[in-house]
């Protein structure tokens, strides 16, 4: 009886980092990654129980994103210092806190760290503005990547570390209470924008394969939560077939086949494996019926 929630993969594979609330108390579990479609809870480790450590509580679901160093040694965290917000890094052995970050802004959130572990791209709201920043670890800098009166969420850097792919609600209107996101490349050097996925009302939390060619991401539309994967190269929207319609923060297991989500069971939520397999063209024009009987008086 547990709700898993933000699951993340160790580099190798081998390894699933997730929060859970069980009995009402917050901790951050490690599971050995599934053999097969079942994730065991024999050799789980427990950290910080009771949903604290070294005086650092991390930010609330869904607001934060669990991330690893490429070498596996450590998981970064957004968390509260004495209720100002930082940066936390955890010792996955020891389960400690071996360095945090803090940083002068309202709220931190959606920390992930590039494939070399060099650089650390976040959202952080300041004032009302949420947007996109990166922290460069070596010199100890931040750069502001967007700047706008709109919700920016979920960022990644790509690969290359040349561009970041994130969420924004943006829209002409001019409306920043907007619920629609779609999700953008802004190159790091120039600024420049490039819209990459509007299919459906939202879309949230991309996540970029290894080797740099896919994006899994959370797609709603018509009443519907899909597991989605875009296709950098070919410029192709699919939609995966055969998963549960309200699944949740999608990333890559290992290599662009296998990946892990969360959906609920019941009044618990748990963590699925699954594999890119079946997949369907994502179009919303072809329309999916969402009947919902209602009594008039």
């Amino acid at each position: 009886s547990a709700r898993f929630m933000i699951p993340a993969a160790s580099p190798d594979g081998t390894k699933i980092a997730a929060f859970r609330v069980h009995n009402g108390t917050g901790e951050l579990l490690i599971l050995d990654a599934p053999s097969g479609h079942i994730i065991s809870m024999r050799h789980a480790r427990t950290l910080l129980k009771g949903g604290i450590c070294n005086g650092i509580t991390p930010v609330a679901h869904p607001y934060n994103r669990l991330s690893w160093s490429p070498d596996g040694r450590t998981i970064v965290l957004a968390g509260k210092k004495k209720g100002s917000p930082c940066l936390a890094f955890l010792d996955t052995v020891s389960g400690r806190i071996v360095d945090s970050k803090p940083l002068p802004f309202s709220l931190v959130k959606d920390p992930s760290l590039s494939a070399d572990g060099k650089y650390l791209v976040f959202s952080a709201v300041a004032g009302t503005a949420e947007d996109i920043y990166i922290l460069d670890r070596n010199r100890n800098t931040i750069s502001r990547i967007t700047d706008d009166d709109f919700h920016d969420r979920y960022p990644v850097l790509s690969p290359d570390g040349g561009s970041v792919i994130f969420s924004s609600n943006w829209n002409t209107k001019g409306n920043p209470s907007s619920v629609g996101y779609r999700i953008y490349e802004i190159d790091i050097r120039t600024g420049r924008r490039t819209e990459l996925i509007s299919a459906g009302e939202s879309n949230i939390q991309g996540e970029i394969s290894p080797d740099g060619k896919k994006l899994l991401f959370i797609s709603e539309g018509n009443g519907f939560r899909r597991l989605c994967v875009y296709d950098f190269a070919a410029r192709t929207l699919m939609k995966l077939k055969d998963h549960p319609s309200k699944a949740d923060n999608p990333r890559w297991l290992k290599g662009s086949q296998s990946f892990i989500f969360t959906a609920p069971n019941g009044t618990d939520n748990y963590i699925y494996a699954g594999t890119i397999g079946d997949t369907l063209p994502y179009d919303l024009s072809r329309g999916e019926a969402v009947l919902s009987p209602a009594l008039y008086r």
